[in-house]
């Protein structure tokens, strides 16, 4: 077993959400900060009576800004924890984010494998087209006959490339350990807002029935965490080489993961660049600029990776190679026969979430710099 340790940094707000969404019974806003509300601290205060309590959380219109002034209690003195907050969510949920039993923030190791197995399969099927190989011609085959639930489509791509059950998948000899936590004070809540394509424009998505954004949990651009990646050498051994048949490509692929994942962190920016300058705003197309800058300049054995909740469709899939093995006409019907956005001559995708601050958009979501060392 070969152990890298890394130190990663965040170049964007990143969000791996534990699944819980906070409303109004959960916190409440005061002062730029969000109070996460403890009960058992707040039964815990002379005079508040549990049944009254619940009697109180059970009307329509409850909110703790109003009850904590009634009952004469600061928010600060009832609060699990308490977070920056660039204002009122309101009626809107706030996305938790993972964090420790200390509620210290922290990057599951399954959020990064699942970013790094996205690179290797899309490293394996570009060399494969490159080469004009049969593998390719077998999966443009597969590719045009997927059918089923969207959200598992591509698995029948990934048992032909990366192995054909969990046995004998290739990331297997990939094991990342979960990060150590980061400081809480690199943790905020922030405002994610769906952007469109209207007309030829990138806007802000407003519909009648309310406004499309979202409030997450997220680490702050520039919090620092360390996590390490394992390599387990005897699965490319002899012995379990007669079993698993792992082909050169696919073990130099996870060998040079560093290479791998800056080979699609190119593609993803190039493609991303391309797009934000045609349809802004410009200071994402600034962001992808110097994140290009950033690629150049990495040191040995160092990646970019877009790792968490808003990276896009284009982050989370096998994005324009799926284009070039369907061509225009199979990627459309694809689109069709999945509801793929609704306009089938408009550019996909149309949307992106970005990261919202002083008034509008400045990053996208979820890009991180891997390190190796301590750091």
């Amino acid at each position: 077993m070969t152990t890298t340790r890394y130190t990663l940094t965040c170049l964007s707000p990143v969000h791996v959400g534990s699944g819980n969404q906070l409303s109004k019974f959960d916190g409440v806003y005061r002062d730029r900060q969000w109070f996460a509300i403890d009960l058992d601290a707040v039964l815990a205060h002379p005079g508040v009576d549990a049944n009254a309590l619940a009697r109180d959380m059970s009307a329509r219109h409850f909110s703790w800004d109003v009850w904590l002034e009634q009952h004469g209690l600061a928010a600060s003195d009832v609060a699990l924890y308490a977070l920056p907050c660039p204002q009122d969510p309101e009626a809107v949920a706030i996305r938790e984010a993972m964090k420790n039993h200390l509620r210290r923030p922290y990057l599951p190791g399954t959020s990064v494998k699942g970013a790094l197995r996205t690179a290797v399969l899309t490293q394996l099927l570009t060399d494969d087209h490159k080469a004009g190989t049969q593998g390719w011609r077998n999966i443009q085959q597969k590719l045009g006959a997927l059918e089923g639930n969207p959200r598992w489509l591509g698995q029948p791509i990934e048992r032909a490339v990366l192995g054909r059950n969990p046995n004998h998948d290739l990331m297997r000899a990939v094991q990342v350990v979960d990060s150590h936590p980061a400081a809480s004070e690199r943790l905020a809540v922030g405002l994610v807002w769906t952007y469109t394509l209207r007309g030829e424009r990138l806007v802000e998505k407003r519909e009648a029935n309310g406004d499309y954004k979202s409030f997450v949990e997220w680490l702050l651009p520039g919090a620092s965490l360390r996590l390490a990646i394992r390599l387990d050498e005897y699965l490319f051994g002899d012995v379990a080489r007669r079993e698993l048949r792992f082909r050169n490509a696919q073990e130099q692929a996870v060998r040079g993961l560093a290479r791998t994942c800056n080979a699609q962190a190119q593609t993803l920016m190039a493609t991303e660049k391309a797009f934000f300058s045609t349809y802004g705003p410009a200071v994402l197309h600034e962001f992808y600029q110097e994140l290009e800058v950033t690629l150049r300049d990495l040191p040995e054995g160092a990646f970019l990776l877009n790792v968490g909740w808003g990276g896009g469709w284009e982050a989370k899939t096998l994005g324009d190679l799926l284009r070039t093995a369907l061509g225009q006409e199979g990627f459309q019907k694809l689109r069709q026969q999945h509801r793929l956005g609704r306009n089938p001559a408009a550019p996909f995708p149309k949307t992106r979430r970005l990261a919202y601050e002083g008034g509008a958009a400045q990053w996208p979501m979820g890009w991180v710099k891997l390190t190796p060392g301590e750091g």
